[in-house]
């Protein structure tokens, strides 16, 4: 049974390709965030500006990315599950690749 997209005020329908297109572009701009996240000092949180050092000048602390993996992974999840249960196929698709790479 196909879930009716409508909306609450007037009952117009909602385009749900629309919709799923919109979540893609979402799934994508999150993803390319994550890959160009600033790294920070695991010691004293300072964010690295320089393209050459290993180590925190501050501190000698290792550099760390400021969002983790796992925190990224998680959010994918809330958007994996919203596919699932609306069946979007392609938002499906296009998360799985984002998190599998």
């Amino acid at each position: 049974m196909e879930q009716k997209w409508a909306c609450q005020s007037c009952g117009h329908p909602y385009n749900k390709l629309q919709v799923e297109g919109t979540l893609v572009g979402i799934v994508q701009r999150r993803s390319l965030s994550y890959q160009l996240q600033d790294l920070k000092c695991s010691t004293c949180s300072q964010i690295k500006a320089e393209n050459m050092g290993d180590f925190c000048q501050n501190c000698t602390g290792k550099w760390v990315c400021k969002e983790s993996k796992q925190a990224f992974l998680d959010s994918m999840q809330v958007f994996q599950n919203i596919a699932k249960y609306h069946k979007m196929e392609w938002l499906k698709e296009v998360v799985e690749w984002v998190a599998k790479n």
